[in-house]
């Protein structure tokens, strides 16, 4: 059995997931990071040149084939199918399914790369104590498919960092901010963080004009805790524009990258400074060891080392504090999915006297003042807590309002979350109407901006996603690329409606474009089946038996290359 000896270990109480993306981005680290929580599961992220390629972690929380199904990339009984020849055969599912042609490679490639970024973000709320460590060596080799599929961090640095798990340090980090005006780098496109519409208006304000924290905090236009989540992103990934020459923005350095995988792993973690690196033979378990601080330093720290180094450290928090802790964590995610009676712990019939003394009990616990001192970077998610129950109070003690309230939920709704769900489906609808105006008035950047945010907020509204496509490929100077990228985003929004009528349209003159013109034809013939007084659809019909019906042989496979190097 060959050595194998982790290089670098530590605990993500130390050193957090999103501080060991940037580290191994940084300097272009290429092995594996093998994450060990309490429960002794195990998790694994390989990195090729500090780039995420595959994640695998311990339990099966994001299954290809429900994904596969979730996107309506595959039919569930194909899916079931592969699944029986995948386990026959000993292959991936993926590679089952390409192999049966029930799925196309560069389709399973874009699903892989979902799939291995929500296992990525899922990591991120790993308990502190999880250890890691670090090893010089593709430990997934033998797991998943042959080909990478790179991840760009960015593109889930902010999605994990909103799940609000590095409070304390994320505090420490932005009071090093002081007073002064933050401002962007020049150059960098921000959109790969893949904000939401708020955090995307964060960054219009400071593109205006640079402001510090606590005024961009009271603009209005987001919440506190949004504002400072995407400060805080920027912040770690060097966004921001701090006065001092350094290093460029991550993702976007000038350098060129070592010749080779093997170079750049050993000039990394050559930087590394390790005070546990072996060498020598033996075999050693592919465990992270527990009992060693992390020697990898911290991202922040090379920023802003004066103002991240506390004066004291941190006391350790008494077992009734690291109660009181997680109970507030627990009540912040529980909270979410409640009606206001289950908040308040009353029944439907509850008269107001009894809701008014329930509320009053439950603040003496919840309200962000009762909060202990040691817990103060808690009190965002206390006040978040007390807010919910003051609402109901309100709601459950004003007739009227509850009783508008009880028929809410009635109709399935009346918790937080499903509140939140129809604002997002209101505000992406008005994001949609947005979009419309500006793509007649022929404002392309500004109709794809509001016709992405309707998208990220409703993707499962076909009128949405095939109005971005159509935006997207009606832009100037656009190649074969961007043409296929936008007919992608319309196979999606036909495979969950497969009549819907705009996006036949456009993917028919997309693969028109193209010159697949048989595969347009498709769309348009079933578009008259659907509507026989489309004309523009008739049209291309009649133009296109006149020619003959066209010469080429179209197969519609092996648009964008295969994914197992077979020829199409």
């Amino acid at each position: 059995m060959t050595s194998l000896v982790a290089v670098a270990t530590g605990a993500l109480e130390r050193t957090p997931l999103s501080h060991l993306l940037v580290y191994c981005l940084d300097r272009s680290l290429s092995g594996t990071l093998v994450l060990q929580d309490p429960t002794d599961q195990r998790h694994a992220i390989l990195f090729q040149r500090g780039v995420p390629v595959k994640v695998r972690t311990g339990t099966s929380s994001v299954l290809l084939g429900r994904l596969l199904i979730e996107l309506s990339a595959v039919a569930p009984a194909d899916v079931e199918d592969a699944l029986v020849a995948a386990s026959t055969l000993q292959i991936p599912l993926g590679k089952a399914l390409c192999d049966e042609g029930k799925l196309e490679p560069a389709r399973l490639l874009e699903v892989l790369r979902i799939q291995y970024q929500r296992k990525l973000i899922q990591l991120f709320s790993l308990p502190p104590a999880t250890a890691f460590g670090f090893y010089e060596k593709n430990l997934l080799e033998s797991w998943g498919g042959p080909e990478p599929v790179p991840i760009d961090v960015l593109a889930v640095l902010h999605a994990g960092i909103s799940l609000g798990v590095e409070p304390e340090r994320e505090r420490a980090a932005l009071a090093s901010l002081g007073e002064r005006p933050l401002k962007l780098c020049v150059g960098p496109d921000y959109r790969r963080f893949g904000f939401s519409d708020r955090g995307r208006a964060v960054l219009d304000l400071l593109r205006a004009r640079p402001m510090p924290l606590a005024q961009l905090e009271g603009a209005g236009v987001a919440s506190p805790a949004q504002v400072r989540q995407v400060i805080y992103t920027l912040l770690l990934s060097r966004h921001l524009d701090l006065g001092a020459s350094g290093k460029p923005p991550l993702g976007h350095e000038t350098t060129s990258p070592p010749t080779s995988t093997s170079e750049a792993g050993r000039a990394a973690v050559g930087r590394l400074k390790l005070r546990n690196i072996q060498r020598g033979g033996g075999i050693v378990e592919v465990n992270p060891p527990r009992n060693q601080t992390a020697p990898i330093p911290s991202v922040l720290a090379e920023l802003f080392p004066q103002a991240l180094t506390p004066s004291t450290p941190p006391e350790a928090l008494t077992p009734e504090l690291e109660a009181r802790r997680q109970e507030i964590l627990d009540r912040a995610r529980a909270i979410e999915h409640e009606n206001f009676f289950t908040m308040l712990g009353v029944p439907q019939d509850a008269p107001p006297a009894t809701v008014q003394a329930a509320y009053l009990d439950l603040a003496k616990r919840w309200h962000p003042d009762r909060l202990p001192a040691a817990l103060a970077s808690l009190r965002d998610t206390c006040s978040s807590i007390f807010s919910h129950l003051n609402e109901a109070r309100q709601v459950l003690t004003d007739t009227a309002r509850r009783a508008e309230y009880v028929e809410l939920m009635k109709q399935g709704g009346g918790t937080p979350e499903e509140q939140a769900r129809v604002t997002r489906l209101l505000e992406a609808q008005s994001e949609h109407r947005k979009a419309e105006i500006l793509l007649k008035k022929g404002d392309l950047a500004g109709a794809e901006r509001f016709a992405s945010a309707a998208v990220d907020k409703d993707p499962e509204q076909p009128d949405y996603s095939s109005l971005l496509a159509w935006i997207r490929a009606s832009k100037p100077a656009v190649g074969p690329d961007d043409l296929a990228a936008s007919i992608r985003l319309l196979d999606t929004a036909l495979g969950a409606s497969p009549n819907h009528q705009r996006s036949l349209w456009y993917r028919g003159s997309l693969l028109k474009r193209l010159g697949k013109e048989k595969l347009a034809m498709v769309d348009f013939r079933k578009l008259l089946e659907l509507d026989p007084r489309h004309v523009d659809a008739a049209r291309e019909v009649r133009l296109f038996e006149m020619r003959g019906g066209g010469k080429r042989e179209e197969t519609g496979k092996g648009l964008l290359g295969g994914l197992f190097g077979k020829k199409e």
